[in-house]
C-alpha cells in the first residue's frame, strides 16, 4: 500500500505546486501595471497616458491578495480625487480667462470705434444710411441702431422714417415683441404715444391688429376687457390727431362684435392713399369716403351679402377698388 500511496501523493504534491505557481504568475501579471502619479497626468511634457488593462483572475483571490487589491483601489481613488480637484481648478481658470477675453474684445471694439471714420459722419448722412438699412427687409430693427453710441441714437430718433410704421394693438399680446413685419408694435397707450411722437408729425403707415384681443368668446367679461383695451388705443389716435397723418391703413383679424363697439371720432384721412379693411367698419368707411380725397387704392373685405352705398365721385383720385368676400 505504501508503494501505491507514495506515487499518488507525489503527483498530488506536484499538481498543487504547479497550480500555486500558475496563480502566482497570473497574480503578478495582473498587478504588473505601470503606476502613474496623478500629478504626472496633467504634465504637458509627459507622453500620452497608456490605457491600463486590469485582468480579473479566474480564481477568487486569497486574503493577502484582497488586502493588496484594496490598497490599490484606495490609491486609485485618492489619485482620482486629486485629478478632479486639479480639473476643477483648471475649469475655474478657463472661466476667468473667458471673462477676460470678452472684456478685452469690448475694450478693443470701443478703442477702434473711438477712431472710426463713421463718427465723423454728419447726422444727415447717417439718417440716409439708416433709411437704406431699413429697406433691406422687414426684420431690420432701428432699436439696434440706437444701441451703438449716443450719436447714432440721436440720429435714429430724429429720422422719422424709421418709425413711420405703427401697429395698433399687439401681435399675440407678447410684450417682448417690439417690431413685427417692419411695424412697431404698440399694445399700450404709453407705447403708442411714444411711437407717434417719434414720427415727428410725418406720414404714418398704420395697421390695426385686433388678434388676439378679439378671440371669439362667449364670456361677456372677456369681450368687455378686449373692447376697453382697444378703445384706449383708438382714443390715443384721436388725442394726437393722428388720423390726418395716416398714409396707409390696414386692418387685420376683425371681429364684428368688437369693432361695432369701438368709438371712432375725429376721422380725417386727408393724406390716406391706400386702405385695406373690413366692411364691418361703417364709421371708418364713411370717414374715408368723405375725407380721403387722395385715396388711390381701396380694398374691402366682407361677407358674401356685403352691400355698400357709396358715391365714388367723392373719391376722384381712386384708381383701384377691390371688393372680396
Amino acid at each position: 500500500m505504501q508503494s501505491i500511496k507514495g506515487p499518488v501523493e507525489a503527483k498530488l504534491l506536484d499538481y498543487r505546486e504547479k497550480t500555486e505557481s500558475d496563480d502566482e504568475e497570473e497574480s503578478k501579471s495582473a498587478q504588473s501595471v505601470t503606476t502613474i502619479e496623478s500629478d504626472e497626468l496633467i504634465q504637458p511634457d509627459q507622453p500620452p497616458l497608456k490605457k491600463e488593462v486590469v485582468v480579473v483572475p479566474a480564481r477568487y483571490p486569497s486574503a493577502s491578495e484582497i488586502v493588496q487589491r484594496k490598497e490599490d483601489i484606495e490609491y486609485d481613488v485618492d489619485s482620482l480625487a486629486q485629478l478632479e480637484t486639479r480639473l476643477e481648478e483648471k475649469r475655474l481658470e478657463i472661466i476667468e480667462m473667458e471673462k477676460l477675453r470678452e472684456e478685452l474684445k469690448a475694450r478693443i471694439f470701443l478703442k477702434r470705434w473711438a477712431i472710426s471714420k463713421l463718427r465723423s459722419f454728419p447726422d444727415e448722412l447717417l439718417s440716409v444710411i439708416f433709411e437704406l438699412y431699413m429697406q433691406c427687409g422687414e426684420n431690420m430693427d432701428p432699436w439696434l441702431l440706437m444701441q451703438i453710441c449716443r450719436q447714432w441714437r440721436s440720429a435714429a430718433v430724429h429720422t422719422r422714417r424709421l418709425w413711420s410704421k405703427i401697429m395698433l394693438g399687439s401681435y399675440k399680446c407678447d410684450p417682448k415683441v417690439r417690431r413685427y413685419k417692419g411695424y412697431e408694435v404698440c399694445h399700450s397707450p404709453k407705447l403708442l404715444r411714444s411711437a407717434i411722437s417719434r414720427t415727428a408729425k410725418g406720414p404714418i403707415d398704420m395697421m390695426f391688429e385686433f388678434y388676439p384681443y378679439c378671440k371669439r368668446s362667449d364670456d361677456d367679461e372677456v369681450k368687455t376687457r378686449a373692447l376697453a383695451s382697444l378703445q384706449e388705443l383708438v382714443d390715443v389716435l384721436q388725442e394726437t390727431k393722428c388720423y390726418a397723418r395716416i398714409r396707409t391703413l390696414e386692418v387685420n383679424q376683425a371681429w364684428d362684435n368688437i369693432v361695432l363697439g369701438l368709438n371712432f371720432q375725429g376721422l380725417n384721412f386727408r393724406v390716406l392713399k391706400q386702405a385695406t379693411l373690413y366692411s364691418s367698419f361703417p364709421t371708418v368707411l364713411q370717414g374715408i369716403q368723405t375725407t380721403a380725397q387722395r385715396l388711390k387704392v381701396l380694398r374691402i373685405q366682407g361677407s358674401s351679402n356685403m352691400r355698400l352705398e357709396w358715391d365714388l365721385s367723392q373719391l376722384a383720385s381712386l384708381r383701384e377698388l377691390d371688393l372680396s368676400a
